[in-house]
């Protein structure tokens, strides 16, 4: 790194933030801001890449259950799973 310009150090670090945050609406509408279009099978694989069908599944209105503040309660791995 010392023998590395700032500009050059720049180009090949990224940041990325921990932070998660879960809108108050439905699971369906919190993953559907990545990809507006996407449907229920393309939603399950999105939960199923991040392990996250199993408490999906579970929720008593699946992916119509609603989250966020007053809604149902996810942890904090969970919300970060949707994020």
């Amino acid at each position: 790194l010392s023998e590395m310009t700032a500009e050059a150090v720049r180009s090949h670090v990224a940041l990325v933030n921990q932070e998660h945050h879960v809108f108050v609406g439905s699971l369906r509408d919190n993953l559907r801001l990545a990809r507006a279009e996407a449907g229920d099978e393309d939603l399950w694989a999105a939960l199923a890449a991040v392990d996250a069908t199993p408490w999906a599944r579970a929720l008593d209105k699946g992916l119509d259950t609603e989250v966020g503040s007053g809604a149902a309660t996810l942890t904090p791995a969970q919300a970060q799973q949707i994020a």
